[in-house]
């Protein structure tokens, strides 16, 4: 597993609730820092949705998620106005 640091990564992630299987979405994954977590905590049958807006940024995201071979997070090229997300699983009470 990656390092943990004084930003208690773990901790944040239990924050968050996520669970095995969610699909989430990070808008502003920046350098991908907290992704390895989170595609930790949504598991093989999860999704990490990972949005930036820099074409730049999504190239050195692609390149950081196949490096780590975080198979479950699916980086985006978004909008300011439109994270150009696919459909998403419905939520049921």
């Amino acid at each position: 597993m990656w390092p943990r640091t004084a930003q208690k990564e773990d901790k944040v992630i239990a924050v968050l609730s996520i669970s095995k299987g969610d699909h989430i979405v990070e808008i502003g994954s920046g350098s991908g820092y907290w992704l390895p977590w989170l595609s930790e905590a949504v598991g093989d049958r999860g999704r990490v949705y990972a949005v930036e807006v820099e074409a730049e940024l999504v190239a050195d995201l692609a390149a950081f998620v196949d490096k780590e071979d975080l198979h479950n997070v699916e980086v985006i090229l978004g909008t300011y106005d439109d994270p150009n997300l696919p459909p998403l699983p419905s939520i049921s009470p």
